[in-house]
């Protein structure tokens, strides 16, 4: 399967009244406008190549889960990692449907009651709708691997493989280690391309989104590059600067 991850990141926007009605953005303790409104750009993203196969432009007040739910369709076939602010089982059903594969990071009180245990350690347990109690017939079954790392905090990672045997434990917290290999190409799209422009250049909401299109998509063509000189000279593609 291809590894992908879903995750987002934000950008300033010109300062106007037609941006921050766009857009929002963040606000003080006393509830006035804290900074620059701010756009949302959430993305589906390979991990061994960083180039992005889908994204979703939105507002900062939009949050992550609902652009990457838009998303589903297009991980079909995939194994997509994400992090424990994207856990529901609206996302689980949309990209499980797809034909897609999942292996998220969950907090503490997600699927904590285990309802088989599995001979490797891991276990089974009911992910059910916010608010809900018990087994849910609204709920989905999870697969549940816990582990720590250097001694440090329990990570909990959910996934819809059931099969230890085929998918080991140990391979899939392994893996999920990837997922940062998306903040990498945030940085690639924030810092490296974009060089000291804090602030995108468009005052009207409608250019705004088109100017975050033209970075992704020059970020998709750089990234080709880079995969065309890592194939031609049999490097991994990781070993190639931005």
């Amino acid at each position: 399967m291809r590894l992908a991850a879903v995750d987002g990141f934000l950008l300033d926007v010109p300062d106007n009244e037609a941006n921050r009605l766009a857009f929002g953005g963040p606000k003080d303790s006393s509830g006035k406008p804290g900074g620059f409104p701010q756009v949302r750009v959430v993305t589906l993203t390979e991990t061994g190549t960083h180039s992005s196969i889908d994204a979703r432009v939105g507002s900062y007040n939009s949050g992550e889960r609902d652009p990457a739910v838009a998303m589903a369709a297009s991980a079909s076939g995939m194994l997509v990692i994400m992090d424990r602010g994207f856990p529901g089982v609206e996302l689980w059903k949309a990209y499980t449907g797809a034909g897609a594969h999942l292996r998220l990071r969950a907090r503490s009180c997600v699927a904590r009651r285990p309802v088989r245990h599995l001979p490797d350690g891991t276990y089974l347990a009911r992910m059910n709708l916010a608010g809900q109690k018990g087994a849910h017939p609204g709920g989905v079954l999870v697969r549940v691997i816990e582990y720590r790392v250097d001694g440090g905090e329990v990570i909990r990672l959910l996934t819809d493989l059931f099969d230890h045997d085929a998918y080991p434990a140990r391979e899939l917290a392994v893996l999920y280690h990837e997922r940062w290999e998306v903040e990498s190409t945030y940085r690639q799209i924030k810092t490296f391309q974009r060089g000291r422009q804090e602030v995108l250049r468009s005052t009207d909401p409608q250019l705004v989104r088109q100017e975050v299109w033209a970075h992704l998509v020059v970020h998709h063509c750089l990234t080709g590059i880079i995969m065309q000189l890592a194939g031609s000279n049999g490097i991994d593609p990781d070993r190639i600067s931005f």
